[in-house]
């Protein structure tokens, strides 16, 4: 079931999601491209709290699932934010750096949701991606976002971006710290994260994946509709069609 993008937006206003947003933020910034070069980059989900803002040669753009609902982003500019189906809208060979965020884990469809992005994205375009640690202790606690939806881990999340013909590029951990509200231990927050990176240790709160389009002479296109019947001549049979 997809969030509120309010109850979104309110949690990120809080003590513990400014935090958050610092503490991802530092991490994902250096994925995107500097906007000195003309880039073209879509966030999918809610993204805002991460994305950076559009340049006269970085042009950003904000896809919103309708089931959760949309923000007009960015404040004070043109907005470029839509609402959308998990299908994406848009032509193949778009983009070239498509951003996932609380997106992936909610999704009924991950893998139709990833073969979008793979459409949508240039050749040797990237994909960012930001879920949920399954043996983290923010997936456990029920005042942290990230206990909503389906969590994963390293393992699972690689072989389900392989799957979609993506190569893995790099994998990064953040949020060490605890998700409690006591200032007495959030004002460390900083010593968790720096332990955390130094030791790569499994219990943090997100994992980000930086993965690259994987471009074929020929792929497996799986069919979108499983319930229809196939139909293939019987060669003995003529005119004769068979069902399987």
């Amino acid at each position: 079931m997809w969030p509120d993008v309010l109850e979104l937006r309110n949690w990120y206003q809080t003590l513990l999601g400014k935090l958050v947003r610092r503490t991802v933020r530092q991490e994902v910034s250096s994925l995107f491209p500097n906007g000195d070069t003309q880039e073209c980059i879509l966030g999918v989900g809610y993204c805002q709290p991460y994305l950076p803002l559009p340049t006269a040669k970085r042009h950003v753009f904000l896809a919103t699932p309708a089931a959760m609902g949309g923000l007009l982003w960015p404040k004070g500019q043109k907005g470029v934010t839509l609402l959308c189906t998990e299908v994406l809208p848009f032509s193949e060979n778009t983009f070239d750096v498509i951003f996932l965020s609380h997106c992936l884990e909610f999704t009924r469809d991950p893998e139709g949701l990833l073969e979008a992005c793979w459409h949508a994205l240039r050749p040797d375009g990237r994909l960012v991606v930001v879920v949920p640690n399954r043996s983290g202790v923010w997936a456990r606690r029920e005042k942290s976002i990230f206990s909503q939806g389906h969590p994963y881990s390293v393992t699972q999340l690689h072989q389900l971006l392989r799957r979609q013909n993506f190569n893995i590029l790099e994998t990064r951990y953040a949020l060490f710290f605890p998700p409690v509200v006591l200032r007495s231990i959030l004002r460390f927050y900083d010593v968790f994260e720096r332990f955390g990176r130094q030791w790569r240790a499994p219990f943090s709160g997100v994992i980000i994946t930086q993965a690259r389009k994987d471009v074929f002479g020929m792929r497996v296109v799986r069919s979108y509709n499983k319930r229809l019947p196939s139909i293939v001549r019987v060669p003995a049979m003529g005119k004769q069609l068979k069902r399987r």
